[in-house]
């Protein structure tokens, strides 16, 4: 799987081509609608993926700062293996509660990732809570090393093979796409670059 591979799938898009009439509002409505949301026919793991790395290292560096600010000797003496645990972890409340109160989080807005329940209710902090937590555990292992790597594996090829994660099917959530474009991806390349250069260059001190 190389960089090409992720980068041509972020900025894929299989949108319906928009026709407009000029006599038909609520037509034009309806296409606009079709033409901006993408279904998960095409389930774009990637992006997935993306959107929730961004979700954990924005989350890692406001954790990071806090503690340094607040508590400074947890981080003299806390694993950086541990740490990441205990990211996953706490993410898990923080999304739930993101999700319930915004709708959204920070990743899934900047790569226009969307979030419905498949019946077309609300969603619930127990809807929320439940679908945080398979995703932590059954997607990323609790951010324990060998078992994230394992279980990361697993769930693309599930997404890939089946177009729907386990979580998803069973918490009874569907997940709509729509369009990135090239500046986003520029910048958030950009953006992680720099996150792996500050962590390289706080390694070295």
């Amino acid at each position: 799987m190389t960089i090409t591979q992720t980068s041509s799938e972020l900025i894929s898009e299989h949108a319906k081509p928009l026709c407009v009439t000029g006599n038909s509002t609520s037509e034009e409505a309806t296409e606009v609608s079709t033409s901006r949301e993408l279904e998960t026919q095409n389930p774009r793991p990637w992006v997935r993926y993306w959107a929730r790395m961004l979700d954990v290292y924005l989350f890692a560096i406001v954790l990071g700062l806090t503690l340094g600010i607040f508590v400074p000797e947890i981080l003299d003496t806390v694993n950086d293996y541990v740490f990441g645990v205990i990211i996953i972890v706490s993410w898990v409340f923080v999304e739930s509660t993101l999700l319930v109160v915004c709708g959204t989080t920070p990743g899934k807005a900047f790569f226009k990732v969307r979030l419905r329940k498949s019946d077309g209710s609300d969603i619930s902090i127990s809807d929320a809570l439940s679908r945080s937590v398979h995703v932590s555990g059954e997607g990323m292992g609790a951010g324990i090393p060998i078992a994230s790597l394992i279980t990361l594996c697993l769930s693309y090829n599930e997404i890939q093979a089946e177009g729907q994660t386990p979580w998803d099917r069973n918490t009874g959530f569907r997940v709509v796409h729509e369009k990135i474009g090239w500046i986003r991806v520029s910048f958030i390349m950009l953006l992680f670059s720099l996150f792996f250069g500050l962590v390289l260059l706080a390694s070295d001190m």
